[in-house]
């Protein structure tokens, strides 16, 4: 799924659109340079647990990621359009190291370059 970035590039997320929420995820990715014109929201989450995992689509290839992100995605996806994400998880090859060593202290200037940070703090709590 994922191609070595070149000095200055990011990869963003377009997520799919769906009208049923009960709908796998779907996402691409393309890559872009890191600039102003550069048109994208910046997702903030947490992570959450690791265990269960959730599958999604990205570029056609099945992926597992957190409940939380799966949740996200879903709450932020437009049921008409892409709309375009920088989504760490997704965004950096999590199983490269060094990329992941590249990436991380940029991601102040990727959230300042951002059109706007989403943040997602999960679903209410039912049993509170």
């Amino acid at each position: 799924i994922y191609h070595p970035l070149k000095t200055g590039e990011i990869r963003l997320v377009q997520l799919h659109p769906s009208t049923d929420q009960q709908d796998i995820v779907c996402c691409s990715l393309s890559t872009v340079p890191l600039d102003v014109t550069s048109k994208y929201d910046a997702l903030s989450y947490t992570w959450g647990s690791q265990k269960h995992p959730v599958r999604i689509e990205l570029d056609g290839h099945p992926l597992k990621v957190t409940r939380n992100l799966c949740a996200a995605l879903r709450a932020l996806r437009d049921p008409h359009s892409d709309r375009v994400l920088w989504v760490d998880a997704l965004s950096i090859n999590q199983s490269d190291i060094s990329e992941r060593n590249a990436q991380v202290p940029r991601m102040t200037k990727l959230y300042s370059l951002a059109d706007r940070t989403v943040a997602f703090l999960g679903h209410e709590d039912q049993s509170l």
